[in-house]
């Protein structure tokens, strides 16, 4: 079942309490808040939630602290888009990257988290995946949620920003992510 048509995200109207110029700006910042969560005892009730296309940075950035999340139980919600399907190369061509790039990046993402799921452990991450384009990105623990578009010529340099629990972005995105989990498979 594919979500009803939602408006599209305004994302110069909605309260933020951070703008970062560049997405790749905002990975120190995740890595610390994940790790802030994972010193305290007992750990939070909280899941990671992930959208988006293949998480590159994640994988090779994170490997270890997204290891010891998921020793520490943290639970793990990706979606991502179907890469059989013809939106990861209409992405490709938007990046101006070679064709079967981002495909091959989401089947990465799918195999390391196979891959962390074997390692055992209280946590897991589960990926379902959405036949459509990712509508955007986004990266959600506890409090703190960082958002952004996706446009044209290298994501990774697109602006993302971020929001705190109570603000409307936090709820229209927290519940723009809740309706592509139950949309995706």
């Amino acid at each position: 079942m594919i979500t009803p048509s939602l408006p599209p995200i305004d994302w110069n109207r909605m309260t933020w309490s951070q703008r970062y110029d560049e997405r790749r700006a905002i990975n120190a910042e995740c890595d610390a808040l994940l790790e802030g969560a994972l010193s305290k005892t007992p750990l939070p009730a909280a899941a990671l939630d992930l959208a988006g296309w293949g998480f590159r940075s994640l994988r090779q950035g994170a490997d270890a602290l997204m290891r010891r999340a998921l020793a520490a139980g943290v639970s793990v919600r990706i979606v991502t888009v179907n890469p059989g399907t013809i939106f990861p190369d209409q992405r490709d061509a938007a990046e101006g990257i070679p064709e079967g790039t981002t495909a091959v990046s989401i089947l990465e993402l799918i195999a390391w988290a196979d891959e962390l799921n074997e390692a055992g452990g209280p946590g897991s991450i589960a990926i379902r995946v959405i036949s459509r384009p990712a509508p955007f990105f986004l990266w959600r623990y506890g409090s703190a949620l960082f958002a952004g578009p996706y446009e044209e010529k290298f994501s990774q340099g697109t602006a993302t920003f971020r929001a705190e629990e109570g603000s409307d972005a936090f709820k229209i995105l927290t519940g723009r992510f809740e309706a592509l989990w139950n949309e995706a498979r």
